[in-house]
C-alpha cells in the first residue's frame, strides 16, 4: 500500500498513517523520506498551502496550526510560478522565504537554521518512537528509508541528518535503510538518469531510479538480520494480532 504523498513532510506522513493505516493489515511499515521532508516540518505552510505543525510540549507531541488557516490568494499565485523559475539561482532563496509566510511570528528572535533543525530532530525522535510503538501493537516492523536527492549526490552530503538518523536507528532499535551508497556508486551520467529532469530540488525519481531503489530496499530487507528475525517471528505468530491495541496507547 503506497501512502506516499507529494509535498508532505514527515509530520504529515506520520499524521496520515496514524489516521488511516489502522485499517490496513501489514507486517512492515517503510517510512521513506528525503532531506527536504525534514525542512517541510519547520513551516506552517508548503507552496502557499497551510499545513499542520508538530511540536513537543511536556514530553508529548502536539498538533498545532489546526484547523489550518486559509492562505491569501497572492501567495498561492506566486508559489504556483516557483517551478518555472526554479533554475534561477535566486529562486531557492525565494522558495525558502515563501515557506515561512504561513509561520510568521511577532517574536523578535528568529531561530537559526541549527536551532530549527534541533527542534525538528526532537519531533522526529518522538515520531519514530510512536511509530515503533504503533507497529509493535499491530505486529508489524517499522523500517526507516532515506532517499538521496540529486543535489546531495553531486554536492555535499547531508552529514547532520545522516548522523542523526543513524544515531536514532541505533538508539531506538529501528532498522535504517540509507540508499546514498547505492546511488553514489554509479557513474555521474547514470546517476543523473535516476531522476526526473526539471523538478524542484531534484528529488523525484525516474523509472530507473525507482527500479534501483526498489531492488536495493528489497535486498536490504531480506538480508538485514534484525528485519528478517522480526518479520519471521511475526509471521510464525500469525496475523491474528495485527489489530491488537495496547490500552495504554502510544505517545499522541
Amino acid at each position: 500500500m503506497n501512502m506516499g504523498q507529494g509535498g508532505y513532510g514527515v509530520d504529515q506522513a506520520y499524521l496520515w498513517y496514524k489516521r488511516d493505516a489502522a485499517k490496513i493489515g501489514h507486517q512492515a511499515q517503510l517510512l521513506g523520506f528525503v532531506t527536504d521532508d525534514f525542512y517541510r516540518m519547520q513551516s506552517g505552510s508548503f507552496s502557499g498551502y497551510a499545513k499542520p505543525v508538530l511540536e513537543v510540549e511536556d514530553g508529548r507531541l502536539v498538533v498545532k496550526n489546526v484547523p489550518v488557516p486559509r492562505q491569501i490568494s497572492y501567495v498561492l499565485w506566486i508559489t504556483s510560478k516557483i517551478e518555472s523559475l526554479w533554475r534561477l539561482r535566486t529562486t531557492e532563496f525565494l522558495h525558502r522565504a515563501l515557506l515561512k509566510i504561513g509561520a510568521a511570528t511577532t517574536d523578535r528572535h528568529q531561530p537559526t537554521q541549527r536551532e530549527q533543525n534541533e527542534k525538528t530532530q526532537k519531533v522526529l525522535r518522538m515520531i519514530f518512537e510512536d511509530l515503533k510503538c504503533l507497529n509493535e501493537q499491530r505486529s508489524s516492523t517499522l523500517v526507516l528509508v532515506y532517499f538521496p536527492e540529486i543535489s546531495e549526490l553531486n554536492g555535499t552530503p547531508p552529514r547532520e541528518w545522516i548522523d542523526f538518523l543513524e544515531g536514532e536507528s541505533r538508539s531506538l532499535g529501528i532498522p535504517l535503510i540509507n540508499l546514498f551508497r547505492e546511488f553514489q556508486s554509479l557513474p555521474a551520467d547514470e546517476m543523473a538518469n535516476l531522476y526526473l529532469q526539471g523538478y524542484p530540488g531534484g528529488g523525484h525519481l525516474s523509472n530507473l531510479g525507482n527500479e534501483l531503489a526498489a531492488r536495493a530496499i528489497h535486498d536490504k530487507l531480506i538480508n538485514h538480520p534484525a528485519i528478517v528475525s522480526d518479520l519471521s517471528a511475526r509471521w510464525s505468530n500469525g496475523w491474528a494480532g495485527h489489530h491488537r491495541r495496547d490500552k495504554s496507547g502510544c505517545r499522541l
